[in-house]
């Protein structure tokens, strides 16, 4: 039920918090983290505005160790910006490989258009820097979703929640990248 100014300023807080100071410069040491792309997502269900981050770590690192700590950071973090994390949902991490073909990188096995199945098919760079062509789950819908319902009258509220979708994000990096990425890490 929180506006998605107040959700979204308390991701980004914690995305903040995450990857400062000192716990994050040991983190970054530790599991050899040469740097980091970021996509900012969004999705409007039954309990309101789902804004989340897909970040892509370049480390040299056992995944699972990395996974661990990075998550109890996350979590810990979240409450002090007043949120909870359910660990293994609110952080989660994976490797980059097969295992992760089906939800990150996608290797093929989805067409970016899926209403055109000769299309090109989804790969790790539309899902990090394409996340308005994403269909949202189930009954969730993203932002453009959410317009192509406002155009079709589908309901009432959609063009208020895309009013909000653009008044809170006019002007915000949805994709965006760390600051001097140490090359001889990754």
């Amino acid at each position: 039920g929180d506006t998605l100014r107040q959700s979204l300023f308390d991701l980004i807080q914690a995305f903040k918090a995450t990857t400062s100071g000192g716990g994050w410069v040991y983190l970054k040491d530790k599991h050899h983290i040469g740097g980091w792309v970021r996509s900012l997502e969004f999705t409007h269900g039954k309990n309101g505005w789902h804004p989340h981050l897909h970040l892509l770590l370049f480390a040299d690192t056992n995944i699972d160790v990395l996974g661990d700590e990075l998550s109890g950071r996350w979590i810990k973090i979240l409450d002090t910006v007043g949120r909870t994390g359910k660990e293994g949902i609110a952080c989660d991490v994976r490797v980059s490989n097969d295992a992760v073909a089906d939800y990150v990188s996608k290797f093929g096995r989805e067409p970016a258009d899926r209403e055109n199945t000769i299309s090109r098919y989804w790969t790790m760079e539309h899902e990090i820097s394409k996340s308005v062509s994403k269909k949202a789950h189930g009954d969730n819908r993203n932002p453009f979703e959410i317009l192509m319902d406002t155009g079709i009258g589908k309901d009432a509220v959609s063009r208020f929640l895309f009013r909000e979708y653009v008044t809170e994000t006019k002007g915000r990096r949805q994709l965006e990248w760390s600051r001097s990425p140490d090359i001889r890490k990754m």
